[in-house]
């Protein structure tokens, strides 16, 4: 018999997203306060855009949030292009040639 306890984890959700004014030192209009809940913490934020694409974009975060919490991680899918050494020393050749 072990002594476990089952870890549980509570998920990212979002708890509003009201129109509001600009935060103080912005310009504009179309501004939204979105407070995303976790368990009993939170975060707050303001966004610029109309109602869907902020909701589109706090939707996306909370997504973000719970995969980074759950371990899931994305691939980084840049290619290195290794360059060979003889390539290198004809670079530095021509370059010293060109000088």
């Amino acid at each position: 018999m072990t002594d476990e306890v089952p870890v549980i984890r509570k998920l990212y959700e979002i708890k509003s997203i009201l129109k509001t004014e600009p935060p103080p030192g912005a310009e504009g209009s179309d501004w939204y306060r979105y407070e995303i809940a976790h368990g009993t913490n939170s975060i707050c934020g303001y966004k610029q855009g109309n109602l869907e694409e902020v909701t589109e974009a706090m939707e996306e975060n909370v997504v973000q949030l719970n995969e980074r919490q759950f371990g899931k991680r994305a691939v980084a899918t840049k290619k290195k292009v290794e360059v060979k050494p003889e390539e290198k020393k004809e670079e530095n050749t021509e370059n010293k040639m060109d000088s």
